[in-house]
């Protein structure tokens, strides 16, 4: 078994219906992988491991706080021992901790489409994988880690340098990280 036919098997386990989810889970989560999805699931994975790694070594590793312009899809990372650094930044969805579920950006409608992943960036890619929780607006979260799981597939498809989580209360916005904007002087 692959790192993530067993990963769905946890997944489709631990859902039996998530509470407070405005889907049950259980039937995004039903499919069994084929060789080809858990191989490219698990290059996702190698691939955001290795750029969220680099990313955070080179431009967070002083950062002493952030700030984040939805609008203008930009993160502004305030380091210790230089200038903030500005990134242009995609968000990729949102992780209600309160109700244990995750909302595509594309899917929100307080999220600015400009800066919003859009649905057709992971389209092709559930369709062809039978993945059919980047089909859906809102997915459960069945465990901590899986809204940096959803990153990895997003980094992968789209590219970028890595992802970041800005959080407000119960909610958790994740971004994707696509490019150094600049560095102020």
């Amino acid at each position: 078994m692959g790192l993530f036919k067993g990963l769905v098997s946890l997944v489709t386990s631990a859902l039996g219906g998530a509470a407070g989810s405005r889907h049950s889970g259980e039937d995004l989560f039903d499919t069994p992988l084929s060789e080809a999805a858990d191989a490219f699931l698990t290059a996702c994975n190698t691939e955001f491991n290795a750029k969220q790694q680099r990313f955070v070594e080179r431009w967070l590793a002083d950062g002493k706080g952030y700030e984040v312009d939805f609008a203008r899809g930009q993160l502004r990372v305030i380091r210790e021992s230089g200038p903030p650094i500005l990134f242009h930044a995609v968000l990729v969805g949102s992780h209600d901790r309160d109700r244990g579920n995750w909302e595509w950006a594309w899917n929100n409608p307080n999220a600015d489409a400009s800066v919003a992943l859009p649905k057709s960036a992971l389209a092709g890619i559930g369709e062809e994988f039978n993945l059919k929780y980047l089909l859906s607006g809102f997915v459960p979260v069945p465990m901590e880690a899986f809204p940096w799981y959803l990153c990895g597939i997003a980094l992968k498809a789209t590219g970028g340098l890595g992802a970041h989580v800005a959080t407000e209360g119960d909610m958790e916005y994740y971004l994707l990280v696509k490019d150094l904007a600049e560095v102020a002087v």
